[in-house]
């Protein structure tokens, strides 16, 4: 941070919030630059009413499938965690990339500034999760009811997670689920990876701006690419544990969470030495809105959870 001037956003679950580890790192990250605790709130880590579960018993991190009588209850348990041991919180990210109206609802009352839970371009529908295919791939004031639509007079921005769409969608696979998921979709980590490789040789798919996932040409050739198009800002996605050896299948040894760090560090040097400005997710809906919701000037965002 001290190097490139990162300001990260960290969205935190509720089991995050409560590890004295995180507390120190967040303590030595604010006295090292600008940094900003937001909320992730995972029904399978709520507090209140245990592990949700899905039909095959599994933990369910859908938060489509919560049932409303708690989802209020629990989103204000983590909330006033996180205001308590941090600052008030005032982004957030839906678990599994999954979000409604109830959620935008409850955090516009809450005055939240910001949701990032939207993947512009990726159905997940084939796993009872939303289609963000026709979400815009720039931030966008969110109708309230509709996560996935523009409205202007809208309180919350959607800061959508930087993916870049390099291809149209096929017309013939508009209205085939399962098609229209296959071209979509990651198809990064096990056991997918083998047909996201059959995918790939034939379809453009969406790439993200993750360094698990890319390699530093890769990271910078997803930014030229969401420039080029317009993007007024470069939103990265990493998990924090893909920084810690042996907790994250992209990062199983020290030699592997180290290659993703150096990649990571490297892409942001070249970013800021291009003029890009790294902010919070916070930080960028002020800028947002000081600028009457045109589209500022370019601004990188960076939001590690």
């Amino acid at each position: 941070m001290r190097d490139t001037g990162l300001s990260p956003t960290f969205l935190a679950t509720g089991s995050v919030a409560r590890a004295p580890a995180f507390a120190k790192a967040m303590d030595i990250l604010a006295r090292a630059g600008k940094t900003e605790v937001g909320m992730h709130w995972h029904p399978a880590d709520a507090m209140g009413h245990g592990r949700q579960q899905d039909r095959e018993g599994r933990s369910d991190d859908n938060i489509l499938r919560v049932p409303t009588d708690l989802l209020a209850s629990e989103l204000a348990a983590l909330h006033a965690e996180i205001e308590a041991r941090f600052a008030r919180p005032l982004s957030f990210r839906g678990a599994a990339w999954t979000t409604d109206g109830r959620v935008n609802a409850w955090l516009a009352g809450q005055g939240y500034q910001v949701d990032s839970t939207v993947t512009p371009g990726v159905d997940w529908t084939l796993r009872q999760r939303p289609d963000w295919t026709g979400a815009s791939h720039f931030p966008y004031r969110l109708e309230a009811h509709n996560p996935d639509r523009e409205d202007e007079y809208g309180s919350l921005l959607e800061i959508p997670v930087s993916i870049w769409r390099r291809q149209n969608l096929p017309s013939w696979a508009a209205n085939r689920p399962r098609w229209k998921s296959f071209l979509t979709q990651p198809l990064m980590s096990r056991p997918y990876g083998w047909l996201g490789r059959i995918r790939n040789g034939f379809y453009a798919a969406p790439r993200w701006l993750r360094p698990a996932w890319e390699d530093e040409a890769g990271l910078l050739a997803v930014a030229k690419g969401l420039e080029q198009q317009g993007a007024p800002c470069l939103h990265i996605m990493i998990h924090s544990n893909e920084l810690a050896p042996g907790a994250s299948p992209y990062s199983a040894t020290a030699a592997r969470a180290k290659v993703i760090l150096e990649r990571l560090r490297h892409a942001v040097e070249t970013w800021v030495s291009q003029g890009w400005k790294p902010m919070t997710l916070a930080d960028f809906a002020d800028a947002w809105k000081s600028h009457g919701d045109a589209r500022p000037a370019a601004h990188r965002l960076s939001s590690p959870r």
